[in-house]
């Protein structure tokens, strides 16, 4: 396992499962970019990424580490900026030669880019406020993609979620 897309609308449990992953995982160092400091703050994780609050100074820290879980929250402001796709799809790229685990959130389908969901590993999709006729048109040509959101559309739970292999 070494790149994994969560993708999910507010409050339905994306930063809970990133936690839980990060916990099981075990690794040495955990890098985690988080403007709100959740992860440390309200599930007690340690964040060996004490530098300076900008997405590039991040990413060039993190290409430097090994044996370690790096994680993107907000991954989609990451890719605002050209030049970052690159240096991320890189940092991918190279994670099994790193051994560094990647997590990647986005709060909308719309917001993950194919190169990014083609370079995972994993995917997990909860509940997202995208309409599938949007998602058609990125991922019709992957089936597997729409079999599980629309698992995760029709299921009346707000907190449910699909982790399928990409």
């Amino acid at each position: 396992m070494k790149c994994i897309s969560i993708i999910g609308r507010k409050r339905t449990g994306k930063t809970t499962l990133t936690a839980s992953i990060i916990q099981k995982l075990s690794r040495p160092s955990n890098y985690i970019f988080d403007i709100n400091n959740e992860y440390s703050r309200k599930f007690n994780l340690r964040n060996d990424y004490t530098g300076e609050i900008s997405p590039d100074k991040f990413l060039d820290k993190v290409f430097q580490v090994k044996n370690s879980c790096i994680v993107f929250e907000e991954a989609t402001s990451y890719l605002s900026v050209k030049g970052r796709e690159e240096k991320l799809v890189n940092l991918i790229t190279r994670s099994r030669h790193t051994n560094n685990v990647i997590l990647l959130i986005f709060h909308s389908i719309a917001d993950l880019p194919p190169y990014i969901y083609r370079h995972s590993e994993f995917c997990c999709i909860f509940k997202t406020n995208d309409f599938r006729n949007t998602l058609d048109t990125k991922f019709r040509k992957d089936s597997k993609f729409i079999h599980y959101y629309d698992r995760v559309r029709l299921n009346p739970n707000d907190h449910y979620f699909e982790i399928f292999e990409t």
